[in-house]
This record gives C-alpha cells, structure tokens and sequence, in this order.
C-alpha cells in the first residue's frame, strides 16, 4: 500500500508479480526468499514490485493483508518511486 486517503475510503497499491523474476526493468525490484526481510512480505515465491504499475482502489474491495514490506524494500521503494516519477 502507498497511501490511505484521509476518510480511509481508498488505496493506493503497487502490483506485485511472481513471473519474469530475473528480468528487470528499471521501474522494478525483486523481493528473493533468501532477503531477510522475505518472511514479513506473505509471498510465497520470489516476485518483483512493479513500481510503474499503480492502481488506486476502494479500500473495501482489499479483502485482506498479505503483508508488508521491510525496511530496506521501502527504502527501494522510495527510491523506484522518486526516479521513475521524477519526484
């Protein structure tokens, strides 16, 4: 999840895939089973965060939380976000 509107009405997601794991664009990371912070995340499989593929959503369609990312995927995160929107 990136945002939260102020009522808690929607969110804002970053889609999360499991194929191509090894091929990379620059608007992407990979999240493998063996980073420390894996068990945090609830993936099952190595997958890669596609940062340019954001999509906001009424919050009550979530049906639940997997999990969330670690500190240093954050950290990635942020980083993907401000390059690839130039922020």
């Amino acid at each position: 999840m990136l945002w939260v509107d102020s009522r808690g009405n929607d969110v804002t997601l970053c889609f999360i895939s499991s194929q191509n794991v090894t091929r990379l664009s620059p608007e992407e990371f990979s999240i493998s089973t063996t980073d420390p912070e894996f068990s945090g995340t609830g993936l099952k499989v190595a997958s890669k965060v596609r940062v340019s593929r954001i999509v906001t959503l009424e919050r009550r369609l979530i049906t639940r939380r997997i999990g969330k990312l670690g500190i240093n995927q954050i950290q990635q995160l942020n980083k993907i976000l401000t390059t690839t929107f130039q922020l």
